[in-house]
């Protein structure tokens, strides 16, 4: 184990993790003693941590059956974005009027990064569809935001955004394949909110945000439900070849 971490620390991370990389698919029902056994520790640091994890709202519990991998729907990504935008919107106007110039610098220089990282990617395909760099570009986008949040600071604010990002991450499938395009759109978005931020310009900086969160809103929708119908399809043919047997 990590000797940095506690044991409920390192149940809860690793279960988190499993969850976020889709190994405990949404549904699913958690078993403390599985867990303990495959994370080689006793069930009390796991039970902690699952009881931690539907605080999160990763997973959740349902009457005379145990604890499931908590299912995202619409109606949760809608109400996870229009919380970032309230908060993140205030946030943006907040960092216009404090921010450090060396702050604003770095989110300048993370996009002139993520700029580099898109450039062959433009040239080469309309999607990116490895998982890999797919990541990388969502730890960009959380370290931009959360730039941004530490402007405030209040960490409450940064934990409720910090967490909503991670169940959008987790529901709207953050990881699989997007639209170039999109992704360009998105960033240079950001670019705007850079540019109001520098100029000190807080009622730009305030609805470039709310542009940019309400743009993210209406990708992760199409994403979502793009993944529904897939996911539709497959428990049919899944459903066809067991009445089939």
């Amino acid at each position: 184990m990590n000797g940095k971490f506690t044991l409920r620390e390192t149940a809860y991370r690793q279960i988190r993790t499993r969850i976020l990389a889709g190994n405990l698919a949404p549904g699913e029902r958690i078993s403390e003693q599985a867990l303990a056994e495959a994370l080689g520790i006793s069930r009390t640091p796991v039970r902690s941590a699952i009881r931690e994890l539907e605080a999160e709202g990763l997973l959740e519990q349902v009457p005379r059956f145990g604890t499931i991998v908590r299912k995202t729907d619409r109606q949760d990504l809608e109400e996870l974005y229009d919380l970032r935008r309230a908060l993140e919107s205030f946030a943006a106007e907040v960092a216009a009027e404090s921010m450090p110039s060396d702050d604003v610098e770095s989110l300048s220089n993370l996009c002139d990064d993520v700029d580099e990282l898109m450039r062959p990617l433009v040239i080469e395909s309309s999607l990116i569809e490895d998982p890999v760099v797919m990541d990388k570009l969502f730890q960009a986008d959380m370290k931009f935001h959360l730039v941004i949040l530490q402007a405030t600071g209040n960490r409450r604010l940064m934990k409720s955004v910090t967490d909503s990002r991670v169940l959008v991450q987790w529901g709207a499938h953050a990881t699989k394949p997007h639209h170039i395009s999109s992704l360009v759109e998105a960033w240079e978005q950001h670019r705007s909110i850079v540019e109001a931020i520098r100029s000190r310009d807080t009622e730009t900086a305030r609805q470039a945000m709310i542009g940019h969160i309400e743009f993210s809103k209406e990708l992760a929708l199409t994403i979502f439900g793009r993944m529904q119908v897939q996911d539709d399809a497959d428990n049919l043919l899944a459903s066809l070849a067991e009445d089939g047997n």
